[in-house]
């Protein structure tokens, strides 16, 4: 009686698995999300766990990477419906691309985060209305303030001056167009159908926001692991790294850099200035942790179904090396983003 209780709790326990499998409530291995079979990954099992038990049942994506060797240390993805990790799929990064478009200014000596331009809360256009978010505090703005409170009307004013070309080349300068990573399979980052936007979608382009038109989404989309190498330039002197996640390398080292000299030093420092205001008194004062030095970009993006997805990127210091984290969030905003962000930071110090 007792050896036929027990085949029938064995039975149960395998009907029980068998229908979280066939309800994708079964949990696959990282290594298996990323398409790399059973490969040994790099990550920190502390902190990898942490991320996961994060993210939970969010759809969307945690990263935590070392900003100078592109060392992935801890990656949490969702899947979408045909298998494939949210880390890898290309989604519109809202205003995190800002950091392409402030980059695209700077470098070209266009303005210096001092600059200031109206900043309104509307700007009407031929083809629609830009706004903010949140209403503009003043009826200027520096651009180190607009960055830090996200103001779409003055980035769409940038974006008219630089023009189309000015910020295409940026974004490829960044890493938009080139296989993010190696070890697994990667969408690329792009900036779709721009040649000859008209003021609504150039306007909404030096914002971060793709515009849905009959011919497709006209403006950026990237994945999250090429965020985190784009991030991470910030924190590693303009060197764009390449993500990498197979241990195999270790002996090796590191894969060559992504981009070399992406960015010069005096940009870098500009942005970095501009992305610690964002923490300290801007969009993501959610991801300001105690003690810890947090500089970052957060962003909303408004999707073509209507739905939003929530961003934060940025870069913090953990035992004297810089680290890099992204949170991408779906069905929610960036204030969640970088609430999960400093919740992650925090265990990581």
């Amino acid at each position: 009686m007792k050896f036929a209780r027990i085949i029938v709790a064995i039975a149960c326990s395998l009907v029980f698995a068998i229908a979280l499998a066939a309800c994708g409530l079964a949990e696959q291995p990282l290594s298996q999300k990323l398409g790399m079979g059973d490969a040994e990954l790099t990550v920190d099992g502390e902190l990898q766990q942490q991320a996961e038990e994060l993210l939970a049942d969010q759809p969307g994506c945690v990263i935590v990477m070392d900003s100078a060797t592109g060392k992935i240390r801890a990656l949490a993805t969702s899947v979408t419906e045909d298998g494939k990790a949210k880390a890898c799929v290309r989604a519109i990064p809202g205003s995190l691309f800002k950091v392409v478009t402030l980059s695209a200014a700077l470098e070209r000596h266009r303005v210096s985060l001092t600059s200031t331009y109206p900043s309104p809360n509307i700007l009407t256009t031929s083809g629609g209305v830009i706004s903010c978010y949140t209403e503009p505090d003043a009826d200027t703005m520096t651009i180190e303030h607009a960055f830090a409170q996200s103001c779409n009307t003055v980035f769409a004013r940038l974006a008219y001056e630089l023009g189309p070309t000015a910020i295409i080349e940026q974004a490829e300068q960044l890493g938009f167009g080139e296989q993010p990573c190696d070890d697994f399979a990667c969408d690329t980052s792009a900036v779709e159908n721009c040649d000859a936007p008209d003021d609504y979608e150039m306007g909404w382009l030096g914002c971060g926001q793709a515009v849905q038109t009959e011919q497709g989404l006209v403006g950026p989309q990237v994945t999250p692991v090429h965020m985190a190498e784009l991030f991470a330039a910030f924190a590693n002197d303009g060197t764009m790294p390449r993500a990498w996640i197979d241990a195999s390398h270790e002996q090796a080292g590191a894969p060559e850099p992504l981009k070399r000299d992406a960015l010069s030093p005096k940009t870098v420092d500009a942005i970095n200035d501009a992305m610690e205001l964002v923490v300290q008194e801007g969009t993501g004062r959610a991801a300001a942790v105690s003690g810890a030095q947090v500089r970052g970009k957060t962003g909303t993006a408004e999707n073509a179904d209507g739905s939003n997805t929530g961003w934060f990127c940025g870069n913090f210091q953990r035992a004297g090396k810089s680290m890099t984290v992204v949170v991408q969030l779906e069905g929610t905003g960036s204030a969640d983003a970088a609430e999960l962000a400093a919740k992650i930071i925090g265990r990581a110090l």
